[in-house]
């Protein structure tokens, strides 16, 4: 099969690196920014085309659905998310040993997170918000089903990253299978070890089995 994602995924890794050298204040700064942007367009984000191809007897439909309330539930958990302590350079470990050597164990960002999720679209935001606190870039495939929304969200997160002078790409929302091509983008993010360091699944049993199965 030829490779669809793997432009996408060393854009990512690259872009990796102007978020782990972002200062802690601005990493705060930016989610706080984002907040903002959400809120003063709501009427972008809510998701009336996704909520059109789902019938109201399935129960997907109300996880998909983003209201006025739920766009402030995420600003609000984005400021949150900005007020957390900077887990980059927390010192987790530090003991002498023989002959007087100190050794330190200090957090590092991981570089690019891989995050597989489903019908949520509020999921875009939280992964993109933990990621970028946290100094490192994510790669995420969402479901179908919340398609639009999705795209939606992440262009104003790329917005809020430009404000910032970080590449877009340090944020990338993974396309959908190509026609006759199911489950062709999820393998190989599963199999992109070069540029994809941990893969976070969200969702369902058999979707964290699913990965745990797949993956190198």
């Amino acid at each position: 099969m030829t490779s669809t994602i793997t432009p996408l995924l060393r854009q990512a890794k690259q872009a990796a690196s102007a978020v782990r050298q972002l200062p802690d204040e601005q990493k705060a700064a930016l989610l706080t920014y984002l907040a903002d942007l959400l809120l003063l367009n709501t009427d972008q984000i809510l998701n009336g085309r996704d909520l059109d191809r789902i019938p109201d007897s399935d129960p997907k439909k109300d996880r998909l659905r983003l209201t006025i309330a739920r766009v402030a539930d995420l600003a609000k958990s984005l400021n949150e998310v900005a007020n957390l302590p900077d887990p980059s350079g927390e010192l987790l470990l530090e003991r002498t040993i023989e002959k007087g050597l100190t050794l330190r164990k200090i957090a590092v960002p991981l570089g690019v997170v891989g995050a597989i999720y489903e019908s949520r679209p509020n999921v875009t935001v939280d992964v993109a918000a933990l990621c970028l606190r946290s100094g490192n870039a994510c790669v995420l495939k969402g479901g179908k089903e919340a398609d639009f929304s999705n795209r939606v969200l992440v262009k104003f997160i790329q917005q809020a990253l430009t404000a910032f002078d970080i590449p877009e790409a340090a944020v990338t929302l993974l396309p959908l299978d190509a026609e006759g091509q199911r489950g062709a983008v999820v393998h190989e993010l599963l199999t992109a070890t070069r540029y994809v360091d941990i893969i976070i699944p969200r969702g369902s049993e058999s979707l964290i089995q699913f990965v745990r199965k797949h993956s190198l």
